[in-house]
């Protein structure tokens, strides 16, 4: 069986559903500590007068050394309305109104906590793009994992500790700090994913790659979109 792991990230890239839909099971990993000004507060959409735009979730005052789950939004900024005005830009789109609908049911739930509103709105995504993988949340699984002494031994000892696993996919940002070797001793395979990224017509003159998956929905249907999701190569 194949294991994913990731952040709470607020509506990633499609790399990050792509991992999603080729794992058996998806774990968000958010009791390790939260990093400020990361893909878990903010993402990028199109923006007619700069190419692209960041879209974000503000959240409140915490500690340095805060966990994920802890992280509240601070939903006094009003910050769901900006969004919504934000992705007016792509009101010509040929999916705006499935996209819109996506979203705004996502924000029909009020959420206290980042990775509580990140899981909802991964989740809807992955309903919406028909991705079946269970996707749990790993502060409320009482697994019993042994303690990481290292950045990289996350993924390798979740892995150890659920029956199964045989292989654990990341994304291709850890190829240059996990040590194969370990996953290797232990008999898990450590695979990195790396996408591919089609270009699609977007409303610009030219291509801005990597956005949020909300561009990637804006632009093309469901069935193109999974098409999309299965160009990729291991680094």
């Amino acid at each position: 069986m194949r294991l994913g792991l990731n952040q709470p990230y607020f509506f990633p890239y499609i790399g990050h559903f792509s991992l999603i839909q080729h794992v058996d099971r998806y774990i968000i990993d958010d009791v390790v500590q939260f990093t400020d000004k990361s893909w878990m507060t903010r993402n990028r959409i199109l923006n007619a007068q700069n190419g692209w735009q960041y879209i974000l979730v503000p959240v409140k005052r915490h500690s340095s050394k805060s966990p994920i789950y802890e992280i509240e939004i601070d939903n006094e900024k009003k910050w769901q309305i900006k969004l919504l005005k934000q992705m007016d830009y792509y009101r010509r789109a040929p999916y705006f109104h499935q996209v819109q609908e996506v979203v705004e049911d996502i924000f029909a739930v009020p959420c206290t906590y980042l990775a509580e509103f990140n899981t909802r709105a991964t989740k809807k995504v992955c309903a919406y793009l028909d991705i079946n993988t269970p996707i749990e949340v790993l502060s409320q699984m009482n697994l019993q994992y042994k303690k990481p002494t290292a950045p990289d031994e996350w993924g390798l000892n979740i892995s150890l500790a659920l029956p199964g696993i045989t292989e654990y996919w990341n994304a291709p940002g850890g190829a240059s700090f996990y040590d194969r070797r370990k996953y290797q001793e232990a008999g898990i395979e450590i695979k990195f994913q790396k996408m591919i990224l089609d270009e699609y017509p977007q409303k610009g003159d030219s291509f801005e790659p990597g956005l949020s998956i909300i561009d990637v929905m804006m632009f093309n249907s469901m069935e193109k979109t999974r098409q999309m999701m299965e160009h990729y190569e291991f680094v």
